[in-house]
């Protein structure tokens, strides 16, 4: 995809940490704005990608079918893990509620890290935000092998 310009608004947070990563030679230098946002998002995409849990095509319905329909909070701090949606999806408050293969789904999105979890999430909402016209297609675990690296 060429690059286009685009006019964006950048959050304080975001500034400071472009100025934190950036060395200035004189003092009428102003950071490289562009380089500060996509080398992030570049490497965001990649850690992502590097950490992605790899998931059987049931642990991915079990997980997309949770979060379908989700209006995705794009702040990190709101969110409580896959596992505890996984159960508020179903209304349970005990495991042993659980039908046993869904149980060990859940059992499975507790274990993972944060940054395992946060992968698993990214990879969910660009499932849900893309149309997979090839739906019929192609496998549910190719679709989600499509969708790495965007």
């Amino acid at each position: 995809m060429p690059s286009i310009k685009k006019s964006v608004m950048l959050s304080e947070q975001m500034q400071n940490y472009i100025a934190a990563r950036q060395r200035l030679e004189n003092e009428d230098d102003d950071y490289a704005w562009s380089r500060g946002v996509n080398a992030p998002c570049s490497a965001l995409i990649w850690i992502t990608n590097q950490v992605l849990p790899d998931l059987t095509e049931y642990e991915w319905q079990c997980v997309l079918n949770v979060y379908n329909g989700h209006h995705f909070d794009d702040n990190i701090h709101n969110w409580t893990g896959i596992a505890g949606c996984m159960m508020d999806d179903v209304g349970a408050i005990s495991i042993e509620e659980l039908e046993p293969n869904y149980a060990e789904v859940v059992k499975k999105m507790h274990k993972l890290s944060a940054i395992e979890q946060y992968a698993v999430m990214d990879m969910t909402r660009k499932f849900w935000a893309n149309p997979h016209t090839d739906k019929g297609k192609n496998s549910l675990l190719e679709i989600i092998e499509s969708l790495k690296g965007k």
